[in-house]
């Protein structure tokens, strides 16, 4: 099977919020890359939802806010909640940029 992610996976595991119409889903990922993130889930999100992401990047002794909008690629119930991949919809240069120093930094 060919593999079409175009960025490398990695497992990190972060506690951040995913929301929808001003309700907030708390979240803790699975694993990230510079165009996506996997993570369980609180409630229910189906597929193709548009979600706002909100996520605390460390980054030298504080936290960089990361923002942006994703949709839901997958989403399948699991122990603890969903398991939900969500794709990064409008992620900019500093954004992508914020979560490879990140990635470096917690190697």
């Amino acid at each position: 099977m060919h593999e079409r992610r175009r960025d490398e996976r990695h497992d990190r595991k972060l506690e951040f919020k995913v929301g929808k119409g001003g309700e907030f889903l708390k979240a803790t990922s699975v694993n990230i890359s510079t165009r996506g993130i996997s993570c369980v889930v609180s409630g229910e999100v189906p597929a193709m939802n548009k979600l706002r992401v909100s996520i605390g990047l460390p980054s030298g002794g504080e936290a960089r806010l990361l923002e942006c909008d994703g949709v839901v690629v997958r989403s399948e119930p699991c122990e603890g909640g969903y398991s939900i991949a969500i794709y990064f919809l409008n992620i900019d240069r500093d954004g992508a940029a914020l979560i490879k120093e990140y990635l470096e930094s917690t190697k």
